[in-house]
């Protein structure tokens, strides 16, 4: 049986030729470092769980759908599925509008015969409980409340649904990181997160996976 350390070496030599080609991050845009390749990465490493773990992909955070997207098309050639959850509500940090959900709607129309669409509050119980009746999954990204409670709380939500691979995203800002410890306390049986040079996201593998 592979360990997780053995995966997280594997999953770093996905990781490290995208991100060694980032560019040095601006201390006032910290959210925005580490983003050009991103996609990139987590669709690298969606591919590698499919390969190791049973089960479909989950999204805690969707905004436009361009990840979604970039994940079906992974999910899809495995024969698995994307959970897309979010609310999509305006009036959120990022000030959202009415348009950015049929936005979204319209950016996932090709690939809907592999994604399915939770619109609902990702940090309520009753979100959570929906999500793990559904897992548990082979790959999950979580990139939604930036809070630190929310944030607590979505990260606790991707590892209790992961069998697999957890990765968390915006790991430049200042709580991230911190969220990541406290909901591996939480939920035990994870390894310690893996942090790449540049990159914008930090990946957690499942002791005993």
């Amino acid at each position: 049986m592979t360990t997780p350390q053995e995966h997280l070496v594997a999953i770093r030599a996905l990781v490290e030729p995208y991100a060694r080609t980032e560019p040095d991050a601006d201390p006032k845009e910290p959210w925005a470092a580490g983003k050009q390749t991103y996609r990139s990465r987590l669709c690298a490493v969606a591919d590698y769980a499919c390969k190791h773990w049973a089960g479909d992909f989950l999204e805690v955070g969707c905004y436009g759908g361009d990840t979604t997207i970039r994940l079906a098309g992974i999910a899809k050639a495995h024969g698995r599925r994307v959970l897309a959850v979010d609310n999509w509500r305006p009036g959120t940090e990022y000030a959202l509008d009415t348009e950015v959900y049929p936005s979204f709607l319209k950016t996932i129309a090709p690939w809907r015969d592999v994604i399915d669409v939770l619109e609902a509050d990702c940090h309520l119980p009753e979100t959570r409980a929906a999500i793990l009746a559904r897992g548990p999954f082979a790959f999950v990204f979580v990139d939604d409340g930036h809070e630190d409670a929310e944030q607590l709380f979505d990260n606790v939500t991707g590892l209790m649904a992961s069998r697999g691979v957890c990765v968390v995203d915006d790991v430049f800002m200042p709580s991230t990181r911190r969220t990541i410890d406290e909901a591996r306390v939480v939920v035990p049986g994870w390894s310690a997160a893996l942090y790449v040079d540049r990159a914008s996201e930090a990946y957690m593998v499942r002791e005993g996976a």
